[in-house]
């Protein structure tokens, strides 16, 4: 008898653990394709969104540098509304962006992948995915320069900053 209760407060717990898990409420509300962070935004299958943005505080002598960097880059971000990591890096990145007043609608490309990483279309294939978020960034030539992979090393913005300094 005291292992069934203990064995079904252990499934029980493991129940509610799982139902605290951060993802979205039903398959047809997980992003899948090229889309926009306006999506994003204050809807409420993706709080978490709203949630990372407004709790990020981005490093201000990083940001300083960033607004200061003149040559044209564009980015290319894929990731998963499904993710962790991408519910984390996804918001500060967003906050960086508009903080030094990048052309998000023109010069970043948000795109994202269903659990096994995969889209209609194949688009993860070219880039080559692996984990997400993979942020890519391009030069004015369209050539890569370097990529944010699943996590930062010490910030969205610092690692950003490191990869531009790679642009000649």
């Amino acid at each position: 008898m005291k292992k069934l209760i203990l064995l079904v407060i252990a499934v029980t717990g493991i129940m509610d653990a799982k139902a605290q898990i951060d993802f979205p409420p039903t398959p047809e509300a997980m992003l899948i394709g090229k889309h926009t962070f306006d999506e994003l935004k204050g809807n409420a299958d993706y709080i978490w969104f709203d949630k990372g943005v407004v709790s990020y505080p981005p490093t201000p002598a990083y940001i300083d540098s960033l607004k200061n960097f003149k040559k044209p880059y564009t980015i290319y971000i894929l990731g998963g509304t499904w993710c962790d990591d991408t519910q984390k890096l996804l918001p500060q990145l967003y906050v960086v962006l508009k903080t030094i007043n990048k052309k998000i609608d023109t010069e970043a490309t948000l795109y994202f992948v269903d659990r096994d990483k995969k889209s209609p279309d194949g688009t993860e294939a070219k880039y080559e995915l692996k984990n997400v978020p993979t942020i890519i960034v391009y030069n004015k030539a369209n050539v890569e320069v370097g990529r944010i992979i699943e996590s930062v090393k010490i910030s969205v913005e610092a690692d950003l900053l490191q990869i531009l300094k790679k642009i000649k």
